[in-house]
């Protein structure tokens, strides 16, 4: 709180420009934004310029739009060459792919001669993409050009015919007339859009500044749409040059992914060279692994960063690949280090080894004794804690909690969730299990509060008692009043209007409200719905998790239409959000329940095949939690 507040007031001494103060009290400050960074800069610009220049030059590569405070160092940079027009037109670009248009705009103010873009056309652009790219292809078709350009794309693919077809009729300049003018716009029926094999000229796509808002207008309309996106792109893509092509067939392809889209992988092949975001690069791998293509799947990640790559998901899918392919001593040489991590991906690779799982749930590595957590609850960190906590305060609280842990050892953090524990912190006691390293509390880390509440629900509705204990940590870290931003509340994070369908169903006449936050109440929804969920979608804990997330009807949406392996259609999910909660439940269901002491099941075996979209059981049920 108290770091919070100074960095509060050197923003005031930075806007006021009292830089001897605001050079004095920086270096008492931990963990600062950007602004406060840019006013550092601001500050040494007067004494420092070399340094100010070169770390400004660091913060600018961002689609997204920086603080005012660095504005100063930013033109600073440009006027001393060190940000240069090209830097601009690259930071453009990423404004663009963030659909930032007003920060493009800016930067296009900025650009001269080869790199100028016109606002105005990028305006047009982002008001109505495809609107715009109707015009610019009746402007080509009232007067093609075709000049064979050696520096094109040779890429196969004949879907541009009406590009080199002459109008018949007067075409004009009126969008109505595209039928006459032989521009009826279907879906490209070929498999894909694919680059043309003859190459073109056009005044209205001369310049680089005019392909660069095409291309926005291609992109913006790729995330609405592939079919029209395609569409138009099968006019057009003959008047780019090679390079420009296989960057927009990258972004096609990421966003037809996005949608589950099965061309999707084609189009990554024909953007060869172009280079991927790790956003891009991972949506390839999703769709290799929905389409089974395991060849594909090790040669995507083989083209990720190394970073990128050493991330746990890449690793398991990598050794599941060379499995697949041939390579089982590769692939063992990859899932051995992976199975001793603490994550769903570590709970797969113990189960292609044919391993015991490393933790113990019932058997903590520490217990702190009753004399260390009394000396702990006298530090004052955990008094402030306690009483912010009791204020209601709960952001300050979780921001002083987490300030004093941030030194602690294992022996000490496993002492401090205890501390929590006892105080009905559970969020807090978990956060502080989960950071220990070496010594570790899986019983701190998975906590069943609330369990004598709760079991009657769950024997009720016949559910596993792991899953729930999984689905509900997940939800709300047992935080009896908490409230997402969409309004899902309480432990089980029930949506109103499903709290009301359920209590209409549960035959629940008082029910009000405001009862969703009262804990039986709560509990029993909740676990009533978790069952509605679970015998739509027959039985599957994958596809109840994630209709429980995001509504059945996009749980439903995102199965194949062949059968999936689990483990693939929760790394296919396209929201990011839902995608990590299905595997966090799934991998605390596996520590629930043998902390309970289930019968073993491995998680493989609960993740199962996720049936094909022809096969389901649709029974209507409300498409929100």
């Amino acid at each position: 709180m108290v770091n919070r507040l100074r960095i509060d007031w050197l923003k005031q001494l930075g806007k006021k420009q009292q830089w001897d103060l605001f050079d004095t009290e920086y270096p008492r400050v931990l963990n600062e934004d950007t602004e406060l960074t840019c006013y550092l800069l601001q500050s040494k610009l007067r004494n420092h310029t070399d340094i100010a220049l070169r770390d400004a030059h660091g913060l600018w590569f961002t689609g997204k739009g920086q603080p005012e405070s660095c504005g100063i160092p930013f033109d600073a940079a440009i006027a001393a060459g060190v940000i240069s027009e090209r830097d601009i037109d690259e930071r453009m670009h990423l404004a663009l792919e963030a659909g930032n248009v007003s920060l493009a705009k800016q930067l296009a103010a900025k650009l001269t001669g080869k790199y100028a873009v016109s606002q105005l056309a990028l305006d047009s652009a982002a008001r109505d993409a495809d609107r715009y790219l109707d015009k610019l292809e009746l402007e080509i078709h009232k007067a093609p050009t075709t000049i064979p350009n050696a520096a094109m794309s040779e890429a196969a693919n004949h879907a541009v015919a009406d590009d080199a077809k002459k109008a018949t009729t007067d075409c004009g300049n009126v969008l109505s007339n595209l039928t006459d003018c032989g521009l009826t716009k279907a879906p490209v029926t070929s498999d894909v859009a694919a680059a043309p094999i003859i190459s073109k000229a056009h005044p209205a796509l001369a310049t680089q500044g005019q392909r660069v808002v095409a291309l926005f207008a291609l992109q913006r309309l790729s995330k609405q749409s592939s079919d029209l996106a395609s569409y138009h792109w099968a006019k057009l893509a003959a008047y780019f040059p090679a390079n420009e092509q296989q960057y927009f067939y990258s972004w096609l392809a990421f966003e037809a992914a996005r949608k589950l889209d099965d061309r999707a992988l084609q189009w990554y092949k024909l953007a060869e060279d172009a280079p991927l975001s790790e956003l891009q690069s991972a949506w390839r791998v999703r769709m290799a692994l929905r389409a089974q293509d395991w060849p594909d799947v090790l040669v995507s990640i083989n083209q990720m960063s190394v970073q990128q790559q050493k991330e746990g998901a890449w690793r398991y899918w990598k050794a599941r690949a060379l499995q697949k392919l041939g390579s089982p001593i590769e692939a063992r040489n990859l899932f051995a280090p992976l199975s001793t991590e603490y994550n769903f991906y570590g709970q797969l690779a113990t189960d292609e080894l044919g391993s015991t799982p490393v933790m113990s749930a019932a058997t903590p590595s520490y217990k702190p004794s009753k004399e260390a957590v009394s000396e702990m609850m006298q530090l004052p960190g955990v008094q402030r804690t306690l009483a912010l906590y009791r204020m209601s305060l709960g952001t300050d609280a979780l921001e002083e909690w987490r300030w004093m842990l941030r030194n602690f050892n294992d022996r000490e953090l496993l002492t401090a969730a205890e501390v929590a524990r006892s105080n009905e912190m559970y969020d807090r006691a978990i956060g502080a299990a989960e950071k220990t390293v070496n010594v570790h509390d899986f019983s701190m880390r998975f906590l069943a509060p609330y369990r004598d509440a709760l079991q009657g629900h769950i024997r009720d509705n016949g559910l596993d008692e792991a899953w729930v204990y999984g689905l509900m940590r997940q939800e709300s870290r047992f935080v009896t009043h908490a409230r997402s931003n969409v309004g899902a509340a309480g432990l089980m994070q029930i949506m109103p209007a499903t709290a009301r369908w359920v209590a209409k169903r549960l035959g629940l006449k008082s029910y009000r409200n405001e009862l969703i936050h009262q804990l039986d109440t709560n509990l029993k929804l909740g676990t009533y719905y978790m069952k509605t969920v679970l015998a739509q979608f027959d039985d599957s804990p994958v596809l109840a998790s994630a209709a429980y997330n995001a509504g059945p009807g996009r749980a439903r949406q995102w199965r194949g239409s062949q059968p999936l392996e689990g483990a693939i259609y929760a790394e296919s999910i396209p929201f990011d959000e839902t995608r990590d909660y299905v595997k966090k439940v799934m991998s605390n269901t596996l520590y629930y329940a043998y902390q309970f002491g289930a019968a073993p099941r491995s998680l493989k075996q609960r993740m199962g095949v996720i049936a094909g979209k022809s096969l389901e059981n649709q029974q209507p049920v409300p498409d929100e939690k």
